[in-house]
């Protein structure tokens, strides 16, 4: 894995098959690394280099999302949904996990879409109300 990193952070690699197998690699598990630890996984999702001409990682969003599921990476899924443009799934797969900050972050991303963002932030505070019981905040 480090030889990959240095290949793709330093070299500049660009192919899909080194970033995908980037992808493999971090989401299994990993020894002295707890099971349920996202940290290196979404610190790869979040710093891996973008095509400049798409705005689109090297790596296969829908492969990588089939992986982390796979894997039960809640947190890299939802990074992935919100890398994919889907902000509602995104938005519900961090409700159902019970994670509202996560939930909030992502309701706040579609910056150009006021209806959507509306639609998002009525869905927390549904789970919030609702759900949790908890209609101060």
């Amino acid at each position: 894995m480090r030889y990959l990193n240095h290949v793709v952070f330093q070299q500049g690699n660009t192919s899909s098959i080194i970033h995908n197998l980037l992808v493999t690699f971090h989401s299994l598990p990993q020894s002295g690394i707890p099971p349920n630890d996202d940290g290196p996984l979404l610190r790869f999702l979040t710093t891996a280099p973008c095509d400049p001409l798409s705005g689109k990682p090297y790596y296969d969003l829908d492969y990588a999302l089939r992986l982390c599921k796979r894997a039960g990476r809640t947190q890299a899924c939802v990074h992935i949904y919100a890398k994919m443009g889907l902000y509602e799934n995104s938005v519900d797969l961090a409700l159902e996990k019970g994670d509202l900050d996560l939930a909030r972050i992502n309701a706040d991303m579609p910056e150009g879409d006021p209806p959507l963002r509306k639609k998002l932030w009525l869905k927390i505070a549904r789970y919030v109300v609702q759900d949790k019981k908890d209609i101060k905040s």
